[in-house]
């Protein structure tokens, strides 16, 4: 009687899986054209991100190209940096920044457009020890040979942040076609006060972000600083500054950083004494986001479809 049981369980379990054998089987094939199918997507994926990359390349190997002529058009002796050359070449683009890594002098810094956003945080600060010398009005000599009227304020914004607001004038620059005289620096003075003074004003409402250049701003330049961090909060067009002590450069090369949703590849190079980095916007992250998603859903859709063919 066992005998006779064990068989008819047998039989069961064999006609069972000659029932569901054939279903089984074509659940692991779907099962592995699905897993290969994910597994082109991610390809068509990588593949439309590394196309839309390849598209910025060609403006990766310009801005070298401007990083070295900068570096070539600026010579630099003791304390001095002469860029008088750069400075009458307008045939060629301005890198972003340009520091003078033995003093810490930015010879260059990005003025923020609508374009482009003008700032690249590992250079992003200002030594406020420097922007405390002009609590009067005073003229300063750049070491690369212009001469500046600088004048700065400390304000509290928010009731516990303070800001250090700092604007200047170019007296003497080759940019400029006339030196201004020494009779005109009480009108000089007294507009830089009214500019400090509007930037003072306006700063509860200012976002984190740079922003461009005032409207009707009379001045040459200007920076608003965390007195705390020595971040700049919001700088228009450059007037003379120096990096912090112990601030980290950057090493040559590319470097990705994103900045309110964009993203932007920092070039970076340098010579014995000078660094210059420029700013190249790659795209929007959603916009590659999303370039990638319907990558990886076109090719994976194509795959399926030609394996159930």
């Amino acid at each position: 009687m066992f005998s006779r049981w064990a068989a008819d369980v047998s039989a069961r379990d064999s006609a069972h899986k000659q029932r569901t054998g054939p279903f089984s089987g074509r659940a692991r094939v779907n099962r592995k054209i699905l897993r290969f199918s994910l597994l082109i997507g991610v390809c068509g994926a990588f593949l439309t991100v590394l196309v839309y990359f390849a598209s910025a390349y060609p403006f990766f190997i310009r801005w070298k190209d401007v990083n070295l002529r900068t570096l070539s058009e600026i010579h630099c002796m003791g304390a001095v940096c002469d860029s008088s050359t750069l400075s009458a070449d307008w045939e060629v683009d301005d890198s972003d920044y340009v520091v003078d890594t033995l003093t810490g002098f930015l010879i260059s810094v990005a003025r923020p457009t609508t374009a482009g956003p003008g700032r690249f945080s590992p250079l992003d600060y200002s030594d406020t020890t420097f922007i405390a010398k002009f609590r009067q009005p005073a003229s300063f000599n750049t070491p690369d040979g212009e001469v500046w009227r600088l004048y700065s304020l400390t304000v509290i914004v928010d009731g516990d942040k303070s800001r250090e607001i700092i604007v200047g004038y170019a007296l003497k620059a080759p940019w400029k076609a006339i030196e201004t005289p020494q009779s005109s620096l009480v009108d000089v003075d007294a507009a830089l006060k009214r500019e400090a003074a509007k930037i003072a004003a306006s700063l509860s409402s200012v976002p984190t972000a740079a922003r461009p250049a005032r409207n009707g701003f009379s001045a040459d330049g200007f920076q608003v600083v965390n007195s705390k961090t020595k971040q700049v909060v919001e700088q228009g067009p450059w007037l003379p500054a120096f990096l912090p002590k112990g601030i980290l450069l950057p090493a040559p090369g590319l470097k990705f950083f994103i900045y309110e949703g964009l993203l932007y590849v920092a070039q970076t190079d340098a010579n014995e004494r000078l660094l210059v980095t420029s700013l190249v916007h790659v795209g929007g992250i959603w916009w590659i986001v999303c370039s990638g998603a319907v990558g990886f859903l076109c090719a994976s859709a194509i795959e399926i479809g030609r394996a159930h063919v």
